[in-house]
């Protein structure tokens, strides 16, 4: 089973990401996977002009994610992924106006989600848990206007019928950690 975890920036995805994979006792993957974080502040400022090309980055993230993914479900083992390729269309839609790479090819290749859990904040709660945070983009504090968060917002959501999302849980995120992994659990078994 592939469950996504997905979100706006500081909604708590990977606080979750890491709540639910130890008990669902599952493998927790993240897109980029952590081994290119150097690489991908590179990336993110050599390409800071370039969001097209910036995105085949992100895109190519997520098909490695996949393969390792593709094993982790032969050996019958639960995947749980921070971000995968819904971040990926999203962030790269507002970054590039709507002129981003569809890259349906891609979506062909990839593993797709059993599972997508959107968690959702109020921008104000999301504005002050990235405040806290040292380690911001400048993406992130372009995310804190009104206008932005319903963008992304709207995006994330307008793919919720799609295949690329298997089932979709839209989650409130505030709250106990335990509670919000408590509810995910309890919408995994409902729609099974």
């Amino acid at each position: 089973m592939l469950i996504v975890i997905e979100g706006l920036d500081g909604v708590g995805k990977s606080t979750i990401a890491k709540a639910l994979s130890t008990r669902l006792n599952a493998e927790l993957l993240s897109t980029p996977d952590p081994a290119l974080k150097k690489a991908r502040q590179i990336i993110d400022e050599g390409y800071s002009g370039t969001p097209l090309a910036r995105q085949l980055f992100y895109a190519s993230s997520v098909v490695h994610a996949s393969e390792k993914i593709k094993h982790l479900k032969e050996q019958r083992k639960i995947v749980v992924v921070d971000r995968y390729w819904l971040s990926t269309q999203v962030y790269h839609n507002w970054k590039c106006g709507g002129s981003h790479f569809q890259l349906p090819e891609v979506v062909n290749l990839i593993q797709l989600p059993d599972f997508t859990i959107y968690l959702s904040l109020p921008l104000s709660i999301r504005n002050a848990r990235l405040r806290l945070r040292k380690d911001n983009t400048i993406e992130d504090d372009l995310t804190l206007s009104d206008d932005t968060d319903c963008w992304l917002d709207s995006i994330y959501r307008s793919f919720k019928s799609t295949k690329i999302v298997g089932h979709w849980v839209d989650i409130n995120a505030f709250g106990d950690v335990n509670q919000i992994v408590d509810t995910i659990i309890e919408n995994l078994q409902i729609q099974k």
